[in-house]
């Protein structure tokens, strides 16, 4: 390779996506929670676990949980249930093709 040519970055060979270590842990929880609802754990209909609930069992902060929280009600996959308590969460549907 003459002077001023490069070959291909080094970078080009990595994932665009960092690993999880590096992903905001609100990103990690969402993906998490995701997972399960489009497997089925948590079928349509069925309430998650409260917000104290995702803290306690993960260790993150309220406000990080309930930014994971929100990622999902703005994919859809969750509606805020009405009369299910201040933070009560509902699966509104399996996965993003279902319906």
């Amino acid at each position: 390779m003459g002077p001023g040519r490069r070959g291909a970055s080094p970078r080009a060979s990595r994932p665009r996506q960092p690993p999880d270590g590096l992903r905001a842990p609100y990103l990690q929880l969402a993906d998490a929670l995701r997972t399960r609802i489009e497997t089925g754990e948590f079928p349509p209909g069925r309430k998650v676990p409260s917000q104290t609930e995702l803290e306690e069992a993960t260790g993150l902060s309220r406000n990080t949980v309930k930014k994971a929280l929100d990622v999902l009600k703005g994919e859809g996959l969750l509606i805020t249930a009405p009369g299910r308590g201040l933070r009560g969460f509902l699966v509104w549907r399996g996965s993003k093709t279902s319906n």
